[in-house]
């Protein structure tokens, strides 16, 4: 009994040792630095038009390469970023159809960016390669997923096991739509895999836009006649999680999933005229460091 109690005291003991060890945590991005990770996005939802639900879903793959060019004296560090061998494969199908329609794209493009050891991103230029779909991914909303460490940025003080902080930055769902990503980090855990010691990161995320009004080019016209365009107003709203692992030793990120679920409310033309239709979209993810 005795030395079950003992072992027990040793535990809690360890456990609170591990819980009151503080953590800085900042990326390093030594120039040279050569990262490289393989990510997975499913999306699966509906569109509602005039009362007929079309059930819509897509999915990408596709693999990442970071390099760090430089570094300031600030530890800001400039960073080059490449897709490759990417794929996104979007299906529809319309009442009527036995089958669904699908349409393949090659995602193939790079970008350069600038980010400082909090992790904060700037400076993003686009890349693209003729046919690459970098217009398909180049709005914020696939940022967080398109170049690792965008969606994680750091306080600028140690951190306990169980601290939590927030962080707002700004993403771009829909070109001319900008909102304000809220998240609420929280620094859960430590776990050692292949010998290195990981922090988890856990955050929950949300974002809302209410009649945001946007001018739309009809499909079909060259956008210079005056019937050409049309004013789209939108409403959506954006929860979500994420974990990420955090290499606190090397200042680099590993490993990370996320959940996002979207509705998405659309108005086509004036309020009297217009044309109302909805979207509801889960979107998973995953990335892995493979190198």
């Amino acid at each position: 009994m005795r030395i079950r109690t003992l072992l027990s005291v040793i535990g809690i003991l360890c456990v609170a040792a591990v819980s009151a060890q503080a953590y800085r945590l900042a990326f390093s991005d030594p120039p040279g630095t050569e990262r490289n990770y393989k990510a997975d996005i499913t999306m699966k939802g509906s569109a509602d038009v005039l009362g007929i639900s079309v059930p819509l879903g897509s999915t990408v793959t596709m693999t990442m390469a970071e390099k760090v060019l430089t570094k300031n004296a600030d530890g800001t560090s400039s960073i080059s970023f490449a897709v490759k061998d990417g794929k996104m494969m979007a299906t529809a199908q319309m009442p009527g159809d036995d089958d669904p329609t699908t349409k393949t794209q090659p995602l193939n493009f790079s970008m350069t960016y600038n980010r400082t050891p909090a992790g904060k991103v700037s400076n993003l230029k686009m890349i693209a390669t003729p046919g690459g779909g970098a217009d398909l991914l180049s709005a914020g909303m696939g940022n967080e997923v398109q170049y690792p460490g965008q969606g994680v940025q750091f306080p600028d003080k140690e951190l306990n096991i169980g601290d939590a902080w927030d962080t707002n930055q700004q993403i771009e769902p829909f070109p001319g739509v900008k909102v304000t990503m809220k998240q609420t980090n929280t620094l859960t855990g430590v776990k050692t895999i292949n010998g290195k010691t990981f922090l988890l990161i856990s955050s929950d995320l949300s974002a809302t836009a209410k009649d945001v009004k946007v001018n739309m080019t009809l499909p079909g016209t060259t956008g210079t006649g005056a019937s050409d365009a049309q004013q789209l107003t939108l409403g959506m709203t954006i929860t979500g999680s994420s974990t990420a692992q955090f290499n606190a030793q090397a200042g680099e990120l590993g490993d990370e999933n996320f959940t996002l679920n979207i509705d998405l409310n659309m108005q086509v033309g004036g309020a009297d005229v217009g044309v109302n239709s909805k979207m509801t979209m889960t979107a998973t993810g995953k990335m892995l460091r493979v190198k």
